[in-house]
Order: structure tokens, then C-alpha cells, then sequence
């Protein structure tokens, strides 16, 4: 338990400044979710119709919607109704910023009945069990609820719908050499057997989808899923089973990788306005394709040095006192369009100069790793930049000097461009 702890405070101390040494950065205390159930007591007058789950991972988080048809074959029934959320608990003496709170980790979270939105109470619980979290710390977690009343009528049929965002469970890190994290992946976790409280225990008619839509067009993947289903499209992975024993099946458990989009998060809120540095460039090919294209936010502007060549050309980018430097990344081409992109000149080789010292890491001169124009077209993530220079912690930096000592020729122009450079640093 011990090594628990530390490793906890040592997550919540970096929420706030990067560790010295690298380390954990963000962990996330949600451990999983559930079906909903009456509070009092097994409702064996309540038939379980059907119930739809639709799960649709997004960078940190799952959306949950859930829809229960319940049809009441015994008398009036009014009873309370609850959705549980386990995550861990902190004792008060260790709980900083990454303790579970409900609304940074649920959020959304509301109760319909036949569309009518009932309102909701939050039990924040005390008790708790020892389990062992994805990144292999043994902790207490607890059992959190949200819960709602109901009133069936005898002999009627309900539709209830649930609808909220949980944050999936993951732990992060960071680490003194880069300035983007190490992002892990994301499990989710849900309990079915809460809702065999109804009736006889069984569904019906059950359907669980996994939505990975909206995870694929940020280049995320599904990294594991529950057996038993089968992919109807590229993006539906569907669960379906008549008559399902809820209390029979385990917990639907899935993982996925969403660490483009989260490093793209990262980098734009972590991003130095260009208020706090000037740029000078060697040459420009004219006023429309000036210095004040590199940090404009908009892709379809660029720089284009105006010398004979493609190489040799510079960026010089001097900051302001005080300005602690993490990173600096270009968009290395004219990313207007795929033509454009293609007929003009862009860098492959760069030697870098950091306070006129050369800088050095990996490969010298640099190389620049080639950047298809599916992954420029697809808009911002940092799979579109080159990093000139990367590091895990800031400092304060006077100048840094982009020199372009290799270029990829275009296929109509030799004017080599740069689309965007962008500036990072906590």
C-alpha cells in the first residue's frame, strides 16, 4: 500500500508542474460503471423487455447510453432507482487534485422515463473494497451512485433512458526528455448483473454497440473488446442476445488508444501565443507568402523563402524574457492542398541552433521524417509536425534557429515552404 500512495501523490503533484524526473502525470480514479437497479428490493413484477447499450469511446472519456423497456405485470409501483460509478477512494489527508470528482469524471449524467427528463441526486459513498487498477496499484474504491424514483403503473410499459460522459481509467506520464506524454491506453468497464434485479433476471432482447466513429477519425483504435460480437460496419462492433441471464455474464470490458488526439489536446493547451516571440526568416517569395504565415493557425498559408535553391534558408525565432520553452514544431511543406503540397519544395534535413549553440539529439542533421498528405488533409494533430526541438521541461530560452540544409524537391517550383510553426511550453 505504501508504493500505492506515493505513486498517487507523485500524479497529483504533476498536474500542476511536470516531476523532475518523469513520472506519472494524469491518473484517472474511475474504475467502471454499471445497469441500473431498484434500491429496496428485487421488482419480480418487472419484466426486463430489452435493453440497448451504446458505448462510444472518445479521448478520455465513454459516452454511456443506455435504454430499459420494463413492462409492469403487478400492482402500481413507485421505487427508488440508481446507476452505480466505482472509482477510487482517497483518504481525505492524501486527496488532491485527482481525487474522483463527480463533476470533472461524469458528466452529463441524466434520467428520462418515456422521454421526461426525472431529476437525479448524487451518493458520493464512503465504503469500500481492495481491487487492483489497470496500472497495477492494489487501492480501495467505492461505489458511487446516482439515483432517481419510478412510477410504473400496473399493466403499463416504460422506456427508460440514461444518457452520461464516465472517464475511462488510464494512467499517463511524463518524462524530462519529450514534451509530449506518454498516454496509455483506455479501459472501460461495465456491470450488468445490477439490472437482473428486475424480474426473473434476464433481457429480452440485449444489443451492446460499440460506436468507434468518432475514435477512428481521430486516429484512434479499439484495442480490445468483449467476445461474444462481431464488427457490422468499420465502426459498430455489435453485441446481440435474446433472453440474456444478466447475473450469468461477466462485466463488458473493452480498451482502446486515442493517444493522437490526446497529444494533439495537449500540445494546444500547452501552445505559446506569438505575442511572446518574433520571427525572422532569411527571405520571402513576396508579401503573400511572408513570416506572419508561420504562426497564423491556418494551414492554407505558408512561408516560401525566395533564394536560388531549395537549401540553406533560415527561421530565427527570438522570445521574450521569461518565455519557458518545451517544443517547436513545423508543418514542413505548403499544406493548402495536395497540389500544393506536392509542386513546392519541402525540408528533409535541418541542423537546429539553440542560443547560437548547436543543438543536438537523435540524428545530425536532422532528418525529417516524411509526412504523408493524408495525415496533413485530415487537419490538426500533431502527426502533422516535425519537432525541431523537444523537451520535457521548460526552460527559458533566448533564440532558436531553424537551418534548412535538405529539401524534398517540388515537383513545378523549388520554393521550399513551411505551412505553420507552433510554440509550446508550461
Amino acid at each position: 500500500m505504501k508504493n500505492y500512495i506515493v505513486v498517487i501523490i507523485l500524479s497529483f503533484m504533476a498536474s500542476s508542474t511536470v516531476l523532475a524526473n518523469g513520472g506519472p502525470f494524469e491518473t484517472s480514479p474511475v474504475f467502471g460503471a454499471g445497469d441500473g437497479a431498484p434500491i429496496e428490493f428485487v421488482q419480480r413484477d418487472v419484466e426486463l423487455v430489452s435493453e440497448e447499450l451504446v458505448f462510444t469511446p472518445k479521448i478520455n472519456f465513454v459516452e454511456v447510453d443506455v435504454t430499459y423497456i420494463l413492462y409492469n405485470y403487478g400492482e402500481d409501483l413507485e421505487t427508488g432507482y440508481c446507476f452505480p460509478v466505482t472509482a477510487m477512494i482517497i483518504p481525505e489527508e492524501d486527496r488532491y487534485t485527482m481525487a474522483f470528482n463527480q463533476e470533472h469524471d461524469v458528466q452529463g449524467f441524466r434520467f428520462f422515463q418515456d422521454g421526461t427528463e426525472l431529476p437525479t441526486e448524487f451518493i458520493l459513498t464512503e465504503e469500500s473494497n481492495s481491487t487492483v487498477m489497470d496500472y497495477g496499484y492494489e487501492t480501495p474504491v467505492g461505489t458511487h451512485l446516482f439515483t432517481t424514483n419510478l412510477a410504473i403503473a400496473a399493466g403499463d410499459t416504460t422506456e427508460i433512458q440514461v444518457t452520461y460522459l464516465l472517464r475511462a481509467t488510464y494512467e499517463d506520464f511524463d518524462n524530462t526528455k519529450h514534451f509530449l506524454l506518454t498516454y496509455q491506453d483506455r479501459s472501460f468497464r461495465y456491470d450488468l448483473k445490477p439490472a437482473a434485479f428486475w424480474g426473473d433476471g434476464t433481457a429480452g432482447t440485449f444489443t451492446m454497440t460499440v460506436n468507434a466513429e468518432e475514435l477512428h477519425s481521430v486516429y484512434g483504435s479499439m484495442q480490445i473488446l468483449p467476445e461474444g460480437g462481431q464488427w457490422l460496419d468499420d465502426n459498430h462492433y455489435i453485441i446481440s442476445e435474446e433472453n440474456l441471464n444478466l447475473e450469468s455474464l461477466s462485466e463488458l470490458s473493452f480498451s482502446f488508444e486515442s493517444r493522437t488526439a490526446a497529444s494533439s489536446v495537449f500540445l494546444e493547451e500547452h501552445r505559446i501565443s506569438p505575442e511572446n516571440y518574433t520571427i525572422t526568416v532569411s527571405s520571402e517569395l513576396g508579401a503573400s507568402y511572408g513570416s506572419s504565415n508561420l504562426s497564423d493557425n491556418d494551414l492554407s498559408t505558408a512561408w516560401a523563402e525566395g533564394e536560388e535553391g531549395t537549401t540553406g534558408s533560415w527561421i530565427l525565432i527570438e522570445f521574450n524574457p521569461g518565455t519557458n520553452i518545451s517544443w517547436v514544431g513545423l508543418v514542413p511543406g505548403y499544406a493548402k492542398s495536395e497540389y500544393t503540397y506536392t509542386a513546392n519544395a519541402r525540408p528533409s534535413e535541418v541542423t537546429v541552433e539553440v542560443d547560437n549553440q548547436t543543438y543536438y539529439i537523435g540524428d545530425y542533421p536532422y532528418r525529417i521524417h516524411a509526412i504523408d498528405w493524408e495525415i496533413i488533409e485530415r487537419g490538426f494533430s500533431t502527426r502533422m509536425f516535425w519537432a525541431a526541438f523537444n523537451s520535457g521541461e521548460s526552460h527559458e530560452i533566448g533564440s532558436i534557429k531553424i537551418i534548412f540544409t535538405g529539401a524534398i524537391p517540388g515537383t513545378e517550383y523549388e520554393d521550399l515552404c513551411i505551412s505553420e510553426l507552433v510554440v509550446a511550453g508550461f
